[in-house]
């Protein structure tokens, strides 16, 4: 039997804890995230990231923004959830309200995600804007489970974007494990290294880029075109349900790839790809959604007659490409 390739990509998310209390004492403790969570928001300069959270806090919001430069504090309180980004910022620091229970700010035994933060969500009994954009937050990840790395087994990663050396974030001096030293990132952040040379996660290698190497799973490759890790997957049997196909990606720690561009579509030739009609949806062209987020295709020049469903099959409406583009 021939086999079927399918691509997936891992996207990284790494957080630290913020606590703010109020005058009754009740706690809130907002995990920074390495993504940009963005929504309508409302704009204060304030004297101090406690200041940001009190912020927060007092406007009943359920995530903020942090910047420090030279001119002063700045403040964004997020009040309502549209989307997760990329971060391309790296002195603005990005906090989502943790709704788990608080036991203290020491050195936490697993690196957390931003699915686990949010796993809780769906029980929230918080004021209802809270919630609602704490459950928009958790929609945006609708079939990957949360992932976990003891931190006994994890080395320094590769900071993508220069030479340094970083771990998982949230660590302080205290928590730096043997062999390893602290250093303060150009943000201020600081960081758990080795003395000398980079190094990558537990499970992890690195691999050149442009410029540069990045940290990447083992057995994946870096593509400028995703800006991600891809790995090329060969299994025999086809997949009969969305569900399946992600179980393929949650044992990689991945998702299916996702195509935005001509350039990302010319990278993957003769590939299956994660573009199906959700299984509580009805057969139709505009129907299409990515399996790795639920979101709408924005990128459509695919090959003459696609995408389709492949006479009704249970999973048959994946996009088959060619590398070739209908305009």
């Amino acid at each position: 039997m021939p086999t079927t390739k399918w691509f997936f990509f891992l996207i990284p998310l790494l957080e630290i804890h913020f606590v703010t209390s109020t005058d009754v004492d009740v706690k809130y403790r907002f995990t920074y995230i390495s993504s940009r969570i963005v929504g309508s928001k409302t704009e204060h300069s304030v004297g101090s990231l406690d200041d940001c959270g009190d912020r927060a806090y007092d406007e009943r919001a359920f995530a903020f923004a942090y910047v420090a430069n030279s001119t002063g504090h700045f403040c964004t309180v997020v009040h309502s959830f549209d989307s997760l980004e990329e971060n391309s910022r790296p002195q603005e620091r990005h906090f989502l309200m943790d709704k788990r229970d608080i036991k203290g700010l020491e050195c936490r035994e697993y690196r957390e995600t931003v699915r686990e933060i949010i796993d809780e969500s769906e029980d929230c009994d918080d004021d209802e804007a809270i919630c609602e954009a704490l459950q928009g937050v958790a929609s945006s990840f609708p079939f990957h489970p949360p992932i976990s790395m003891q931190i006994q087994e994890t080395q320094c990663a590769l900071k993508s974007d220069h030479p340094d050396c970083v771990c998982p974030t949230g660590w302080t001096e205290v928590c730096c494990p043997e062999r390893t030293q602290p250093r303060t990132d150009k943000d201020g952040t600081q960081f758990c290294c080795p003395p000398t040379g980079p190094c990558c996660p537990f499970g992890m290698s690195i691999v050149p880029k442009q410029k540069g190497n990045i940290c990447c799973p083992t057995g994946f490759k870096y593509s400028p075109e995703f800006g991600s890790c891809l790995q090329n997957v060969e299994i025999m049997e086809r997949p009969q349900t969305i569900t399946a196909l992600n179980q393929h990606c949650w044992d990689l720690d991945a998702e299916p790839v996702k195509i935005e561009n001509r350039e990302q579509n010319q990278k993957i030739p003769q590939a299956i790809i994660g573009l199906q009609i959700p299984e509580d949806i009805a057969w139709g062209v505009d129907n299409f959604r990515w399996a790795s987020d639920n979101s709408v295709p924005t990128f459509t020049h695919w090959k003459d007659g696609e995408p389709n469903n492949h006479n009704n099959e249970t999973l048959g409406d994946e996009v088959e490409k060619t590398g070739r583009e209908a305009i």
